[in-house]
């Protein structure tokens, strides 16, 4: 599964343009801490806001794998091209939370300013798994909370993290908590939504990754901790058996048509029909057995699915991008 949105173009901020590795810019500041997860690992936190400001709204963000850091201007504001975050960070309507993978943390010397060269402990890279994600995520709401006490929040999650984010909210709707009700939308974008050994088998068939078949399963079937097999270069052996433990996109969602409340959370789905890395049909599949179930007046999510031609990262694709801008915007007014 690869990998985070790829942008090579210059932001727009309130009429200023922030090219790829700018500083922070001075009305903007950014708070770090480290979260604890399982294990005795750790993830690196970090709240980007307006200077003085108190926002009422979160917005998390999760993207996918790799190695790299969301702790610099560039990294975190780049790779979500979105024009609406960005203005509205700098306006102090929202504060954008990110958080790192264990064994990775931001450096200040990175000279690519996207976090592409970040501080990497391999030892403790190749043990994270989606399970630590998920503890992290909720780790880093709590501690944003503790911060601003803010009202609402935004997930968004693009490829491994759709996994994470479907995961997290799932178990916020079947383990209520005081998050559950400040949650207002889902947003996916390349999404991991069928069995995780199939779309990894997929991908190599497909050449989306210099893997063999027979490697693959060989190192999976005898994945030690110490091992440092990484598939794609991103993903230990470790994080793949784990992720095969963990229920599919798919058989979460379809646990949120029981419950009630979680019929009210605003969903939004964007795929490419070329994405070679988590393919649509998956995804439209689910989208037409939703459709079925509201015809029908069973209970259901409000989804919606939009497909467009192009690839994995929205940046490959001018509409998707600009559509997934509008809605973002549309459900930050309505909060």
């Amino acid at each position: 599964m690869l990998n985070r949105f790829l942008v090579i173009c210059s932001l727009l901020v309130c009429c200023m343009a922030f090219a790829d590795g700018e500083p922070l810019p001075s009305n903007l500041t950014m708070i770090s801490t480290t979260v604890p997860t399982i294990g005795g690992l750790s993830c690196d936190a970090y709240l980007f806001l307006a200077k003085a400001a108190k926002p009422k709204t979160v917005y998390l963000q999760i993207l996918g794998t790799g190695i790299y850091s969301n702790g610099s201007f560039g990294a975190a504001f780049t790779y979500t091209n979105r024009k609406t975050i960005i203005a509205k960070v700098n306006s102090g309507e929202i504060a954008l939370l990110v958080y790192d993978k264990p064994g990775l943390h931001n450096n200040p010397n990175d000279k690519t300013g996207m976090g592409d060269d970040p501080i990497l402990d391999k030892k403790i890279f190749i043990q994270y798994t989606l399970t630590h994600l998920q503890t992290c995520t909720k780790n880093a709401i709590g501690w944003a909370d503790s911060i601003l006490g803010f009202e609402n929040f935004i997930l968004a999650g693009h490829s491994e993290g759709t996994i994470v984010g479907v995961n997290f909210v799932t178990d916020l709707y079947l383990n209520p908590t005081s998050y559950t009700s400040k949650l207002k939308a889902v947003f996916l974008s390349g999404i991991a939504m069928g069995n995780l050994k199939d779309l990894f088998l997929d991908q190599i068939a497909r050449g989306a990754v210099k893997e063999t078949k027979e490697n693959f399963l060989y190192q999976v079937n005898n994945c030690t901790d110490g091992s440092e097999y990484l598939y794609g270069g991103q993903s230990s052996c470790k994080w793949l058996n784990d992720a095969f433990r963990q229920p599919s996109i798919r058989d979460n969602l379809e646990k949120l048509w029981s419950v009630p409340a979680a019929a009210k959370l605003n969903f939004q789905a964007f795929s490419g029909i070329d994405d070679i890395y988590t393919p649509w049909a998956p995804v439209a599949d689910f989208d037409r057995a939703n459709s079925v179930r509201a015809t029908n007046h069973l209970p259901n999510l409000n989804w919606l699915g939009r497909y467009y031609i192009g690839g994995h990262h929205d940046s490959d694709i001018k509409a998707m991008g600009e559509d997934y801008d509008r809605s973002l915007a549309a459900a930050i007014s309505q909060l």
